[in-house]
């Protein structure tokens, strides 16, 4: 086994662990990795669109890099059924509670990590005042702190 060095290549990206509880979400883990971070979706263009994704940002609020996921904040799951013509179908849940993990690269500029989502109550009640409205940032976390 060989041991690090000195001259060891520095991180590349950040794995960040999320916990949701209903509309809540928190920051459980923050960990300095050195892997292939997946490449990022459209960093632009996107305006008014729902779903769920993590946005790396600079302090001026420029968009880095953007990574879309299953929304964590959905008010149904898949289950399977009895029902032979209609094996999954999807259910409701009255408190969503789920973990998620994302890495975003480590970048110079990045300051911060955004947390867009159009599923939660909050979303959810713009979209139904404005039709088509976006995604919402439901919360945001510092790239950098403590491991």
């Amino acid at each position: 086994m060989t041991e690090p060095t000195e001259e060891s290549s520095p991180p590349t990206a950040v794995r960040l662990i999320f916990a949701v509880e209903g509309d809540d979400v928190r920051l459980v883990s923050r960990q300095e990795v050195d892997v292939v971070v997946p490449p990022s979706d459209p960093v632009s263009g996107y305006e008014g669109e729902q779903g769920f994704w993590v946005e790396t940002r600079a302090a001026d609020e420029t968009t880095l890099h953007r990574r879309i996921l299953p929304d964590p904040f959905r008010l149904d799951v898949e289950v399977f059924t009895d029902d032979p013509t209609r094996s999954i179908a999807r259910t409701p849940v009255e408190q969503r509670r789920d973990t998620f993990a994302v890495l975003v690269p480590v970048e110079e500029e990045a300051d911060h990590v955004a947390l867009m989502s159009s599923g939660t109550a909050a979303a959810r009640a713009r979209t139904r005042a404005s039709a088509g409205a976006g995604a919402l940032e439901v919360a945001r976390f510092p790239v950098r702190g403590p491991r």
